[in-house]
C-alpha cells in the first residue's frame, strides 16, 4: 500500500465562516486501495468538507485555507447522506444517469442492471423513488455511484459516501461494506467514509479521523 499513488492529499486545511469555524488544521491523504472514515459529532464540518473535496463548497461563503490537492482527472462518485435521486426517472434509470456519456445504451442497461441486484434491489428496478423506502433510496444512490465508478475502469476514481450505513439493516450495511472492500480492489480507487457507526468504520478503514 505504501507504493500506492496518493489520490487525495489535505494539508492543514481549515474552513470557517464569519461566525463559525467548520474544520481546524485537518490532515489526510489518501492512496489508492485505501478506505479512512470521519467519525464525529453532528455539525463538526463532515458534510463540508466532502462538499468541498467534490468542488461543491461555495467558497465565496467561506475562509479557506491550508492545502488540497486531487490527482489529475480524478473521478470523484459523491453519495450524499441524503438520497438524491430523480423523482420521474425508475430506479434503474437513476443509476444509468452517470453511464449515459461513457458506455453505449445496451452496456449502460446491463450495467445499471447488475448494480441494483449487488444492493439487493434487482425487484425494484422499474420502481419511481416515491414508492421506495428510505434505506432503498439510499441503495439506488449507492448504486448510481457504484456503477460510475466501475465504469471507469483505469482512472483513478473516490467514493464520498455520507452515511452509507444509515437507515439499512444489519444485512444491507453488510453488504454494503463488501461492496465498498470491493470495490478497493479496482486498480486506482479509494473511499472515504462519513458515519456515525464508529465500528462498522473501523471493520473497513485503516485509519477513522475526527474533524
Amino acid at each position: 500500500m505504501s507504493n500506492s499513488k496518493s489520490l487525495l492529499s489535505i494539508k492543514n486545511l481549515s474552513i470557517e465562516t464569519d461566525q463559525l469555524r467548520l474544520i481546524k488544521n485537518f490532515n489526510l491523504e489518501l492512496k489508492a486501495g485505501e478506505c479512512k472514515g470521519i467519525s464525529a459529532p453532528t455539525g463538526t464540518g463532515k458534510t463540508t468538507l466532502f462538499n468541498y473535496i467534490a468542488g461543491l463548497l461555495p467558497q465565496k461563503e467561506y475562509t479557506i485555507t491550508g492545502e488540497l490537492v486531487k490527482a489529475p482527472d480524478l473521478k470523484i462518485a459523491y453519495v450524499f447522506q441524503e438520497p438524491r435521486l430523480i423523482p420521474g426517472l425508475s430506479a434503474l434509470k437513476n443509476v444509468m444517469l452517470p453511464l449515459e456519456n461513457i458506455l453505449e445504451p445496451e452496456r449502460a442497461i446491463s450495467a445499471s442492471r447488475i448494480w441494483l441486484e449487488r444492493f439487493k434491489l434487482s425487484n425494484k428496478a422499474n420502481a419511481l423513488p416515491n414508492n421506495l423506502s428510505g434505506g432503498e433510496q439510499q441503495r439506488v444512490n449507492l448504486a448510481r455511484a457504484f456503477a460510475y465508478l466501475g465504469a471507469t475502469t483505469g482512472s483513478e476514481g473516490l467514493l464520498l459516501l455520507d452515511e452509507p450505513f444509515a437507515s439499512q439493516d444489519e444485512e444491507n450495511a453488510q453488504n454494503i461494506q463488501s461492496l465498498i472492500k470491493e470495490m478497493l480492489f479496482m486498480q486506482k480507487k479509494s473511499a472515504l467514509i462519513i458515519s456515525h457507526d464508529k465500528p462498522m468504520l473501523q471493520q473497513i478503514c485503516s485509519e477513522v479521523y475526527g474533524v
